[in-house]
């Protein structure tokens, strides 16, 4: 391990190695909160007790969540459209969107000399933040136009 004289926080292997080491897993670290979005939509539609109606808003929780997810499901037609293909497309997809958004966090966090996971959250979040924000505002218009049957 290497530390500098006047650094406060030792850095394993040196500066070079650390921001080797973000940009390295900082793609799969990404997967980790659309990966709990994910877990906590299976546990909501599995452990939810519901009966007749009252499952609706348990559901809708669920879509919610895996919506937040896996954002590209809108594209691919859930939850009108099912099928496994259509359930490994979007699981793919989905899962490269939110891996480029961790490689670009890295990037952006490694500008840094001494850069840190820390740094990485902060630059990830703000990305998970706008995706989460844009698949809030396409359940809302859909929802508005199921509700007014305005198909454009």
């Amino acid at each position: 391990m290497r530390v500098h004289v006047d650094a406060g926080v030792a850095v394993p292997a040196g500066p070079v190695a650390y921001r080797r080491r973000l940009r390295t897993f900082g793609p799969f670290m990404a997967l980790v909160p659309p990966g709990a979005a994910l877990a906590v939509a299976a546990l909501v539609w599995r452990f939810y007790p519901c009966s007749g109606t009252s499952c609706v808003s348990s559901g809708a929780a669920g879509w919610l969540l895996a919506a937040m997810a896996l954002p590209t499901s809108l594209v691919v037609g859930m939850p009108w459209e099912a099928g496994s293909v259509r359930y490994a497309l979007m699981g793919v997809t989905s899962a490269l969107v939110w891996m480029g958004l961790g490689y670009a966090a890295a990037r952006r966090a490694t500008h840094s000399p001494v850069a840190d996971w820390r740094d990485w959250w902060r630059e990830y979040v703000w990305y998970l933040l706008g995706v989460w924000a844009g698949v809030g505002v396409a359940l809302a218009v859909l929802a508005y136009v199921v509700q007014h049957r305005t198909f454009l």
